[in-house]
């Protein structure tokens, strides 16, 4: 299953490229992301409540459930052969949380 990996991540992104959620290319890109979007969530998180936070809405879009599975399963097939991805992929499941929701 390992060696199949590097497909279901070129997968994963691709749809995810579908579903409009955009990676970058590039390792330099892709760690200014990261630490962009490491910092956006810091500043979200400080400003929501303990309360807020643990009455999310609920993600009833199907659309926007697909995009969360989709990045769960990246993140775990990106663990073992993609590792500088998952800092990535787990910033932007948090961003659309805080933003969209829970599934």
């Amino acid at each position: 299953a390992q060696e199949r990996a590097p497909e279901s991540i070129d997968l994963g992104l691709g749809l995810l490229e579908l579903l409009g959620v955009h990676f970058p290319q590039n390792k330099v890109l892709m760690g200014f992301s990261t630490i962009s979007g490491l910092m956006k969530c810091k500043r979200v998180t400080r400003r929501l409540s303990k309360e807020k936070f643990a009455n999310l809405p609920l993600i009833l879009d199907p659309k926007e459930v697909s995009i969360h599975k989709t990045l769960d399963l990246l993140s775990v097939s990106a663990y073992s052969c993609r590792p500088e991805l998952v800092p990535l992929v787990l910033i932007k499941m948090v961003q659309r949380t805080l933003r969209i929701g829970v599934t």
